[in-house]
């Protein structure tokens, strides 16, 4: 997981940074409504890069690199309720809101309506690094402005070259890569792999939702979803952060349920309870926690075992049950496994390590 930090600041917005000479104390007509990004989009972009709202522009100035997409998702959250904000939460609207790259840090506080906040431009600074993007809101809530900060993390060494391209797509569609000279890899909601180097991927010709990667190198860069023949969802397909849990057989029983709801929701059959598929997976256990685990020797042992009809094996670390699994279902081909529908049947080992939960999935199709 990206290394984050969650600030809340309030009043005067604590937490400032590097002290610069402050702008000239700017206001507005307090019963002039904010003007706020739109929360949705169809489509992975930027966007804009100066903001509408005339407070917010003065705060973000020609120092902050403002983007309009990522400012949506800050308007997503001050319209679904009050803080805290999560970082899931924030990821998830980011997503919705076509912002494509991965939110590192919140910063929220209220002002007196129409004042200018001036200890935000410092936190702001204080927050990101060379090449971050800052999406910054002002909303409404009762009686006062309540500024809302995200700031993002492009993985690509230059974000302005990536294209916008399609979030939603007509099934049998192409993608276009958004990015010269990068390659490509989707996970078909039936768990197929399809990978290549541009400039497009061919048809989607599977309705539902796909997982997208682009790597420049060996280094991935974008990591996202795709919906096919449908609209985008309103919750992710993993609500995190989910119940811490307090012993290893409530780690089993979480994963368990979650996979089911995961299958489900990919309309593909439900796993069942194999204990053998349990006993094997105490061993790459061991390793996976001494950070030496092989999916492949992994998949192989069970296959040595009898499983020769279809076998696979993930693995993962958390700070929760689904934490943990989210690391699978981002990732490429821990995803298609746990997506083909050839498996039937899976069975599970996990340990309690210093409150972080670690987990082996064996999955088998018979």
């Amino acid at each position: 997981m990206l290394p984050t930090l969650v600030l809340a600041l309030a009043g005067t917005l604590l937490g400032c940074g590097p002290k610069e000479p402050p702008p000239e104390p700017v206001t507005v007509e307090p019963s002039a409504a904010p003007i706020l990004p739109s929360p949705t989009s169809t489509s992975y972009a930027l966007g804009e890069t100066r903001p509408r709202d005339p407070l917010v522009a003065e705060v973000v100035g020609d120092r902050l690199p403002w983007r309009e997409s990522l400012a949506g998702a800050a308007t997503a959250l001050v319209l679904d309720g009050g803080p805290p904000y999560s970082l899931e939460s924030a990821r998830w609207a980011a997503v919705r809101a076509g912002y494509p790259h991965p939110v590192v840090t919140i910063l929220v506080g209220d002002e007196t309506k129409g004042t200018f906040p001036d200890e935000l431009p410092g936190a702001i600074a204080s927050q990101f690094g060379p090449g971050d993007h800052v999406g910054v809101v002002r909303g409404r809530v009762d009686e006062v402005d309540r500024w809302v900060v995200l700031v993002g993390d492009p993985l690509v060494s230059d974000a302005s070259a990536l294209a916008s391209f399609p979030r939603e797509l007509a099934e049998g569609a192409a993608l276009t890569i958004p990015l010269t000279g990068a390659s490509w890899q989707l996970v078909s909601p039936t768990g197929a792999i399809r990978s290549g180097a541009g400039p497009t991927t061919g048809s989607l010709d599977e309705g539902g939702e796909w997982w997208f990667e682009l790597f420049t190198g060996e280094k991935r860069v974008l990591a996202l979803p795709l919906f096919v023949g449908m609209p985008s969802p309103e919750e992710p397909l993993l609500a995190l952060p989910g119940v811490p849990p307090s012993s290893e057989q409530e780690v089993l029983d979480q994963a368990f349920e979650a996979l089911t709801q995961l299958r489900a929701d990919f309309e593909l059959a439900p796993l069942e309870l194999d204990a053998t598929l349990g006993t094997l997976a105490k061993q790459p256990l061991d390793t996976q926690v001494a950070g030496t685990w092989d999916g492949v020797a992994g998949a192989a042992r069970l296959e040595a075992a009898g499983f020769v009809n279809g076998a696979g094996q993930v693995a993962c670390t958390g700070e929760t049950t689904l934490y943990c699994l989210d690391t699978l279902v981002t990732q490429g081909p821990m995803r298609a496994a746990l997506l083909d529908p050839r498996m039937r049947v899976m069975g599970a080992a996990a340990r309690l390590v210093d409150g972080r939960v670690h987990l082996v999935v064996n999955l088998a199709a018979e």
